[in-house]
């Protein structure tokens, strides 16, 4: 806990170069769109993805601490009975540093009772601001806790579905389930992609529940035997979170499923998303010619590798063309295209046309049929870099795939550049490392990452050894096994894991159920 020393009066956009957090092109840039727009510098550098929030937080924080009221989320959320007792402020927090502002005579007992409230290891900083400021903030707080106390019968439903929401995006969901079942309605969340049971509401919620969400969505709400598709968006510590929602009729009444599109979670380096021959996944974003592909069953993780890899490119200095079904992220300085087939925009489509749009990079959403193959190849070896996903479940398959959807052999040997063939696994629970702790409510993972397999063909000749390799220690890729062996060892996952992705079993690794290098039951050798 500590207290800062008077900010000195330097422009922001200044600081943030100094300190080596943009370059001058970026700043440049961000001038330029903030001449247009009005926006605060700060916003629109974050908009643009050009660096973090908790950058901007601790550059006000540093400059003039004033400045963060109304221009930096806050995630950390604290009692208003607390904040008025402490007469303390919340100003911005960075996930590891949370700024306060107090008129509280005595500071340090105000920093004891929020760090006992908190019980994290964050940093609490006092900063000096004016104190008219805190004592309007504190009044206006006051109003709107006696506000809240005269609606409060009005918003029962709004507080159980907010807090429904709130509760999975602190746990990190992705899905939303909402099941009306014989006497209840189970309220069920994807957390690392496994459904866990949250809790259950009764029965008499469910029309009330069901019917707000449709009106947030923008749906029918008095249609109940239709499935419906809708979206809303919902503030949370201070940033927008879209969901996408849909309806369908069942046996006891309606089901909602709620999908989490956090543009945070999307925020990910691709350095972090698990790829172990990172090296040479970036070097192959380094080309300016050839076809990569990003491959999977859905929900293996295709979207968030594409989107963290086109983020890595320089934006500014390529024109990146992306075409989705749908478009679930905004990625600025991307120009991204929804597929429409009422007016017969599809990935087809798209693909004939996007050459007249001066493209470097081409993103194909996915590969489903010859036309789509076949434009794919031709912009690859046409000059131009071309990402594309398809649907399979290994190099192997994926080379029969392409001949499927027509591809001939020796234009694919002139234009395939990479394969990537992805899954997603729980990682350890890096507090207890998977022992079961509160931080990952006692499952022993917390977040989750890649098993790949990966080829990298720099000539011609490598597509023929793809695909006339004579045996298993002539494959020229790195293997699922040989990814899943790498992190075992490095203790990043376990082999109860390992088997559930990918239905084998690995010895001689660490074994989170023996917590040891071990050949244990739960770790014996696969026959290869």
């Amino acid at each position: 806990m500590q207290t800062t020393t008077p900010y000195t009066r330097t422009r922001v956009g200044e600081y943030l170069r100094e300190q080596g957090l943009i370059n001058q092109q970026k700043l440049d840039v961000a001038l330029q769109e903030q001449a247009i727009t009005g926006e605060k510098l700060g916003e629109i550098l974050i908009r643009f993805g050009f660096f973090e929030r908790s950058h901007l937080v601790e550059a006000l924080a540093h400059l003039n601490p004033e400045s963060l009221i109304g221009e930096t989320s806050v995630q950390v959320e604290l009692p208003p009975e607390l904040l008025l007792k402490y007469k303390c402020m919340i100003l911005g927090d960075t996930g590891n540093t949370l700024y306060l502002a107090t008129l509280h005579p005595h500071p340090r007992e105000v920093l004891e009772a929020i760090g006992k409230l908190l019980d994290l290891s964050m940093t609490l900083t006092l900063v000096p601001i004016r104190h008219t400021i805190i004592t309007e903030h504190l009044a206006t707080l006051e109003r709107s806790m006696h506000a809240t106390r005269r609606g409060q019968d009005d918003t029962d439903i709004n507080k159980q579905l907010t807090a429904i929401i709130h509760d999975a995006l602190e746990d990190g969901a992705s899905d939303i389930h909402l099941e009306t079942s014989e006497k209840s309605l189970h309220v069920r969340c994807r957390i690392d992609g496994i459904l866990h049971m949250v809790k259950a509401l009764p029965d008499s919620l469910s029309n009330k529940i069901f019917s707000r969400i449709k009106d947030m969505s923008g749906m029918n709400v008095s249609d109940k035997m239709v499935p419906q598709d809708g979206s809303f968006s919902m503030n949370y510590r201070g940033r927008n979170v879209d969901f996408r929602v849909s309806t369908i009729p069942s046996t006891y009444g309606e089901k909602a499923t709620i999908r989490i599109l956090d543009k945070e979670k999307m925020m990910i380096g691709v350095q972090e998303i698990g790829i172990s021959a990172i090296n040479d996944w970036l070097e192959l974003a380094r080309l300016t010619t050839g076809l990569i592909l990003v491959c999977g069953a859905t929900g293996s993780g295709k979207t968030t590798t594409l989107y963290s890899t086109v983020r890595h490119l320089n934006l500014l200095e390529k024109a990146v063309y992306f075409v989705e079904d749908p478009v679930e992220y905004r990625v600025p300085f991307v120009t991204q295209v929804q597929v429409n087939r009422r007016i017969n925009l599809d990935f087809a489509a798209f693909g004939r046309t996007v050459l007249r749009h001066d493209p470097d990079v081409v993103v194909v959403g996915e590969v489903r049929d010859s036309e789509t193959a076949e434009n794919a190849l031709w912009l690859a070896d046409t000059g131009h870099l071309v990402y594309a996903t398809l649907h399979t479940n290994d190099i192997p398959s994926t080379i029969l795939r392409l001949k499927d959807l027509g591809a001939e052999i020796p234009k694919l040997s002139y234009a395939l550049r990479g394969i990537l063939v992805q899954k997603l696994a729980r990682k350890l629970c890096a507090q207890c490392e998977g022992a079961g702790c509160e931080e990952c409510k006692q499952t022993g993972y917390k977040g989750r990452t890649l098993l790949t397999e990966f080829a990298r063909l720099n000539s011609p000749k490598d597509i023929y050894r793809l695909i006339d390799h004579k045996g298993e220690d002539d494959l020229p890729y790195q293997r699922f096994i040989d990814d899943a062996r790498t992190k075992l060892t490095n203790r990043t996952t376990d082999c109860a894991e390992i088997q559930r992705v990918l239905g084998i079993r690995l010895g001689g690794a660490w074994c989170a159920s023996c917590r040891q290098q071990t050949d244990c039951n739960d770790a014996m050798e696969i026959m290869d």
